[in-house]
């Protein structure tokens, strides 16, 4: 949110009976969660799968813990050498560069701004 981005680009969520339009959906997506649950919009998950470039490469994930799925996300995206999606850019920028600390001398200034603040977040704490 900080970073001026939509998470809702990023985790999608679709009741059990709107699993055709999900799937439709995987094949216009770049990068996303998709989370089926119940009509019950506080029922466990039914399945949460991971899609990239229009095919689900990860299904039948057991939690919605977004920590460990952006990692396995941001694995997928730094394995295959793929470009972040223009709607998350900073967010996934954000993980490598302050969460991962991989090629973090280099960030964008929103992404450093960011940083500077945790700092200072950190240093009050």
């Amino acid at each position: 949110m900080y970073l001026g981005e939509d998470a809702s680009c990023l985790i999608k969520e679709y009741q059990a009976d709107q699993r055709e339009e999900a799937e439709r959906e995987f094949e216009k997506t770049t990068m996303a969660f998709f989370v089926i649950r119940e009509s019950d919009a506080l029922s466990c998950a039914l399945g949460i799968s991971i899609v990239t470039d229009g095919v689900e490469v990860l299904n039948e994930l057991l939690s919605v813990a977004c920590a460990c799925a952006c990692a396995i996300m941001f694995g997928h995206i730094y394995a295959l050498n793929l470009k972040y999606p223009e709607g998350l850019k900073y967010t996934f920028e954000a993980f490598q560069k302050i969460i991962m600390d991989i090629e973090s001398k280099q960030m964008s200034r929103r992404v450093q701004n960011l940083s500077s603040k945790l700092q200072e977040y950190i240093c009050f704490l």
